[in-house]
């Protein structure tokens, strides 16, 4: 103020010599008071306190500056436990702290972190001997990371590894982010670190486990599936092996039937002895295509047919079986349906496999419907039975290999539990479904297929001719001369004896070889040849011949 109206209001007038050393005095002393705060690191604020300061005589001013210097000695106080407790907390969670520059310099880490990468507490740090510090192959990575967070104020967040001399390899997770310092410049990067090696560990020993258990699957696998293979290479060597003898059996009694037509024992013997070969021979067919369709080997040869003549063709084979039970067998064919395009083989096989299923199951007097008719798109053929029926628990797999009832009634119909196997897997190879039916044990059973109708029928020119065609086709073999070639005695055998009865020449020998041999000293009208044969097999010896 003016010192005229210092004057007026009572006070002492204070001359401009007076005035001006006092001034410099109290300048020098909220100066040194504001430094000293700054020097304790006290906020500005606290700082500022001292520009209120007026020059309302002495004891004013002491008693204000008293009060400024204890509330900057509360806050410098407080900060300081506030960074004893930061430090108790870090200490306890064994983390470390490091701060680093905008220009990469260590400015502070604590001894945690030290620890980390393997520094004494009072080390001094640098950029450069922390970086050597993380393994190399981690080296880059890390350095990526923090020249991000500078670059892009990316957080950091990566596990480095480092060795320890006495501690080996170890893994230390970082964290951290930038800190501006309050003009968006020059910001510091604040990292916390923690020993994560035991937890490394673990996840390497479980992924190591891991590793070891899948190896140990992928062996057990690759174990059972050539166990697999073996099995089914076996049955079909098996059942080779037991085909032969019995196409033996089969060619001796019919030529046993031939020769002795008028002994009435041998005429009674014959037909026995047919059924029980023919029987047997059924199963050893059913695992040899078993084997072809495990690996995918069992072919069709579809054509333009008509389903109803393979369906007769499988009825005639079945009804002395069925007669000799007492079972009624009835063909029930819609005119004209079933032009499909198949395999009629195949075909036959799967309607005599169902009817042997049927025969199996339905007891004396029983009755067995075969029936035949087009719905839409689709033909269906169905074989219906008045016997012994389904249970509803095994009704899911009547279709599953091997699979047949539990009780006695299933057990003494013998069978290797085949036939339903191979029903469904020629009719989905044509294409089509099969699904069986049943209301329980005593209510008979129903098995219906569905195949697709054929979108063109040109007429059965291909299909089998029906019995009278092929009665009337049958030539005598008077005068052909006839190479067999077999490497199983009885087999070349029963089919040269065979030749010989319907009036054919013929010459027998055991390997390709021998054949060649013979059809370089001699014409032949035509060959008779085993496809497995060793040395050579009979496809070899035909490519030969057509060369």
């Amino acid at each position: 103020m003016p010192v005229a109206q210092g004057a007026a209001a009572g006070r002492r007038p204070l001359s401009s010599r007076r005035l001006a050393p006092r001034a410099r005095a109290r300048g020098e002393v909220a100066t040194a008071c504001k430094n000293a705060m700054a020097a304790a690191g006290c906020s500005k604020s606290s700082a500022n306190l001292m520009t209120s300061i007026h020059d309302d005589g002495p004891g004013s001013r002491a008693v204000e500056l008293q009060s400024t210097l204890r509330r900057l000695q509360l806050e410098c106080d407080s900060l300081a436990r506030r960074k004893d407790e930061l430090e108790l907390v870090l200490a306890a969670s064994r983390t470390g702290f490091c701060c680093l520059s905008a220009e990469q310099s260590v400015l502070s880490a604590n001894s945690q972190f030290k620890a980390e990468f393997g520094w004494p507490p009072d080390a001094q740090l640098s950029w450069h001997e922390l970086k050597e510090r993380v393994h190399p192959e981690d080296r880059s990575r890390f350095a990526d990371a923090i020249h991000a967070a500078f670059a892009e104020r990316a957080e950091v967040d990566l596990t480095v590894r480092t060795e320890l001399p006495n501690k080996g390899l170890q893994w230390v997770a970082l964290r951290g982010r930038t800190l501006s310092d309050g003009n968006g410049a020059h910001p510091d990067l604040v990292l916390t670190s923690r020993n994560v090696s035991a937890e490394s560990r673990a996840a390497a020993g479980k992924q190591r486990e891991r590793g070891t258990l899948l190896e140990q699957e992928r062996r057990l696998r690759e174990a059972a599936e050539a166990a697999n293979h073996a099995k089914d290479e076996f049955l079909s060597v098996i059942s080779h092996e037991l085909r032969s003898p019995l196409n033996a059996i089969l060619g001796w009694n019919r030529i046993l039937a031939l020769k002795r037509r008028e002994d009435p024992d041998v005429a009674s013997i014959t037909p026995r002895i047919e059924h029980s070969a023919k029987s047997q021979l059924k199963m050893v067919n059913d695992l040899l295509d078993l084997g072809r369709v495990a690996t995918g080997k069992l072919k069709i040869e579809p054509r333009q047919i008509q389903l109803a003549n393979a369906a007769s063709i499988a009825l005639d084979l079945a009804r002395p079986a069925a007669a000799a039970k007492g079972i009624e067998v009835v063909a029930e064919f819609a005119a004209g349906a079933g032009h499909v395009r198949a395999d009629p083989d195949r075909l036959q096989q799967v309607v005599a496999n169902l009817l042997s299923n049927a025969i199996r199951f339905t007891p004396a007097s029983g009755r067995i419907t075969v029936s035949l008719r087009d719905v839409d798109a689709l033909t269906e053929l169905s074989v219906k039975d008045t016997g012994e029926g389904i249970a509803p628990e095994l009704l899911p797999h009547v279709f599953d290999r091997f699979r047949q009832g539990e009780d006695s009634r299933t057990r003494h119909s013998g069978g290797l539990g085949l036939g339903l196997t191979l029903v469904r897997e020629i009719v989905t190879l044509h294409g089509g479904s099969v699904h069986a039916n049943s209301d329980g044990p005593g209510t008979g059973a129903v098995f219906v297929i569905r195949l697709p109708l054929a979108q063109t029928w040109p007429g059965a020119a291909e299909d089998h001719p029906d019995r009278a065609a092929r009665e009337s086709a049958r030539q005598s073999l008077g005068g052909l001369s006839i190479l067999v070639v077999d490497d199983e005695m009885d087999a070349r055998t029963v089919v040269a004896e065979t030749l010989r009865l319907e009036g054919a020449r013929v010459t027998v020998t055991d390997s390709a070889g021998s054949a060649l041999q013979h059809l370089k000293e001699a014409q032949f009208d035509v060959m008779v040849t085993d496809i497995g044969m060793p040395d050579e097999d009979g496809y070899s010896l035909v490519r030969k011949l057509r060369a």
